[in-house]
């Protein structure tokens, strides 16, 4: 779901906005789903940031069910295209959280895959 640009040095397609959709028992005319667009708080290039992206339940205690993106390519502090993942909550816009690889290394493609797990 993410918005995919050029990027002007590389000749590849990388995410920096993902819209996420909400639903109430699916999506059917009596209960409309509506999109609500992300923006990478760390915009980059090449980081595909939504490429990969999962429902959470409630994780920062607004009794909201949140969601994490990833950002596979993201360049990180100590390595580069190390990648990060972004927690953001289901009421706000912003990330609460960003988690980076503790063993990061360059192209690391931390966030690449998301899972939930009870």
């Amino acid at each position: 779901m993410g918005k995919f640009c050029r990027h002007p040095r590389y000749a590849f397609a990388s995410a920096v906005r993902t819209a996420v959709l909400a639903g109430i028992l699916g999506v059917t005319a009596a209960a409309p789903a509506f999109a609500r667009n992300y923006a990478s708080p760390k915009p980059q290039g090449s980081g595909f940031f939504g490429r990969s992206v999962v429902a959470l339940d409630d994780a920062d205690g607004d009794r909201i069910g949140d969601f994490a993106a990833g950002s596979a390519e993201d360049a990180g502090v100590r390595a580069r295209g190390a990648g990060r993942v972004y927690l953001f909550s289901g009421y706000q816009s912003r990330p609460f959280r960003i988690l980076e690889s503790p063993r990061a290394q360059d192209h690391g493609d931390f966030g690449r895959a998301l899972a939930a797990v009870p």
